[in-house]
């Protein structure tokens, strides 16, 4: 499982590195791109086993408030068929900092898992 949590996080930090590349076009791409950088970053330290839990627990819980706070008042869904398109795009934004969130969390639990298994 180590191992396996391991190589997610590479994988992890090549798709949060390209979803950096795809926010140019966001009406506001240097707050999107930021976003996603952290994350990448994040899992490359998680990959290099230089991992802070304390930092992830951080980011966790910033990428859970900033998920909560984006979030739509009217959920559309995330294709753009029909519907509000600032909605949907919320939506859309929200969704991927829940996703950040997830992942920041398993690699928290993880790291601090191993260090409280070493004391």
């Amino acid at each position: 499982m180590k191992e396996f949590l391991r190589w997610f996080a590479f994988a992890c930090m090549i798709l949060f590195a390209l979803a950096c590349f795809v926010q140019w076009n966001d009406p506001d791409p240097i707050i999107w791109i930021m976003v996603y950088a952290i994350p990448s970053v994040a899992s490359l330290l998680f990959f290099l086993h230089r991992f802070n839990y304390r930092i992830g627990a951080l980011l966790f819980i910033s990428y859970c408030v900033g998920g909560i706070l984006v979030w739509p008042a009217t959920f559309e869904g995330i294709l753009l068929e029909k519907g509000n398109f600032e909605n949907i795009e919320r939506g859309r934004e929200a969704l991927g900092l829940f996703i950040i969130a997830l992942v920041m969390l398993v690699f928290t639990y993880q790291t601090w898992a191993e260090k409280r298994s070493k004391i």
